[in-house]
């Protein structure tokens, strides 16, 4: 498998993040990552089809985690931040963490840390292949941040949206309307 930290602009996202992500798509069947499959993926997904995640969950991750990083951490980086002591963060369609990753990084440089904030991230995505990804890449990665506290549900947004009262300071919606 290529290097995915050569895919990555310099420090997005962390090189340990980047080197886990490896680590569990090393795992994945061998026909998953096969180079024709991922560039038929990515011709694919320019031509608007939707990745099926039973499937093609770990080309999708190989393909596009650093650029859903990327792109979380931009927009977050210019979103007005409170800085409240605890924040509420929903990511909705969170996939393997991408876009969980970008938005925690983002908070950090408009707040300085996280240490001297609590944070709770809620991440919500309808396939079991993400989430695995979320739960091996992401959830072990930001335990490094222990003011993050951080749940993921299994649940359709809709229908996750529907039964949630709860209210949030920031809601990240990455790749869900793509779909």
């Amino acid at each position: 498998m290529k290097d995915i930290q050569s895919i990555c602009v310099e420090g997005f996202p962390p090189a340990d993040l980047l080197t886990r992500l490896a680590s569990v798509l090393s795992t994945a069947p061998a026909t998953f990552l096969q180079r024709d499959n991922i560039i038929q993926l990515r011709q694919a997904v320019k031509n608007g089809y939707v990745p099926n995640y039973k499937t093609d969950w770990a080309a999708f991750s190989y393909l596009y985690f650093a650029a859903n990083f990327a792109k979380s951490f931009s927009a977050v980086r210019h979103a007005v931040i409170p800085n409240d002591k605890k924040l509420r963060v929903l990511d909705l369609g969170c996939g393997s963490g991408a876009s969980s990753a970008g938005t925690l990084v983002a908070i950090a440089s408009s707040l300085g840390d996280l240490d001297s904030h609590e944070i709770e991230l809620i991440a919500v995505d309808k396939s079991d292949n993400q989430l695995n990804l979320y739960r091996k890449v992401f959830t072990r990665w930001v335990k490094r941040f222990p003011s993050v506290h951080c749940n993921w549900f299994k649940r359709d947004v809709v229908e996750f949206l529907s039964k949630d009262r709860n209210k949030w300071h920031l809601i990240v919606l990455n790749y869900l309307f793509a779909e």
